[in-house]
């Protein structure tokens, strides 16, 4: 199975995406071409970090010919991130909305994706940056169609050699982790099953665990109820988790991404 690669302690977050600010356009390539020659830097190429700081509200439409690049970090794989990949670069992380199914098929993991964000809408849910199409309703962002994948680059590398993120303790998860995938290690909980269940449809329910290190930090889990071991029981004794950390509430919690769930 396919999982993030999370190495050991100390690891330091290497650049998964050289990033530059200019104006000049860039002509919209078509998703999947790989063998397209040329994976330089978009002139109009903006890090993810200057994107969060251009989003002052709760949906904000992306106005000027802007693109972001980066490696794709989470994907639909496992059930965790319904029709949503999560993109990282050397500033931040992002999570990208689609009305599509089995994303990971054309968004593999570690994947380096180039995407033309001119016209899309950028939201927050919570402390989550997400990007989709411009909100019709109640959402902050609608989900990415089928017809505007054509906005994407992907390079399928192939490659997770580089690829490192870093193990951080549950005292130490900092506003600069939000969106990022990290690795956090020494953790029990009490058991039970992932995902709590409807008494009455028998259907697994969105659900939060909370586990514990070996100091007595808490962390929240959030757990997706699509997720492919929903059914199955936390693991008994030490464990790691890797995954997508998130700010709920007044405080932090982490999405388990690629199945990132490791026993000692």
């Amino acid at each position: 199975m396919m999982r993030v690669k999370c190495l050991s302690s100390n690891c330091a977050t290497r650049a998964i995406a050289a990033v530059s600010i200019v104006t000049t356009c860039i002509a919209a390539a078509s998703c999947g071409s790989a063998s397209s020659p040329g994976y330089e830097r978009s002139p109009s190429e903006v890090s993810i970090a200057w994107l969060r700081s251009t989003g002052r509200d709760a949906s904000t439409v992306i106005r000027g010919d802007l693109s972001i690049r980066g490696r794709v970090t989470a994907n639909d794989a496992y059930g965790e991130f319904f029709k949503s990949i999560v993109v990282e670069d050397a500033t931040g992380g992002i999570e990208i909305l689609f009305d599509l199914y089995n994303l990971h098929r054309m968004f593999p993991l570690y994947a380096e994706v180039t995407l033309h964000c001119q016209g899309l809408a950028l939201g927050r849910y919570g402390s989550m940056l997400v990007l989709g199409e411009r909100p019709t309703g109640e959402y902050v962002v609608d989900r990415i169609p089928t017809v505007d994948t054509r906005r994407f680059t992907v390079r399928r590398t192939g490659d997770d050699a580089d690829i490192e993120f870093p193990t951080v303790a549950i005292p130490a998860l900092a506003p600069r982790h939000i969106g990022r995938t990290v690795r956090i290690e020494h953790l029990s909980a009490e058991g039970g099953r992932w995902c709590d269940y409807d008494p009455e449809t028998g259907s697994a329910l969105d659900s939060e665990r909370t586990a514990c290190d070996n100091d007595g930090n808490t962390l929240r889990i959030i757990v997706d109820r699509r997720c492919t071991y929903a059914e199955e029981t936390m693991p008994h004794g030490e464990f790691t988790l890797c995954g997508i950390v998130e700010y709920r509430d007044g405080d932090y919690a982490l999405r388990i991404a690629n199945r990132g769930i490791f026993v000692q």
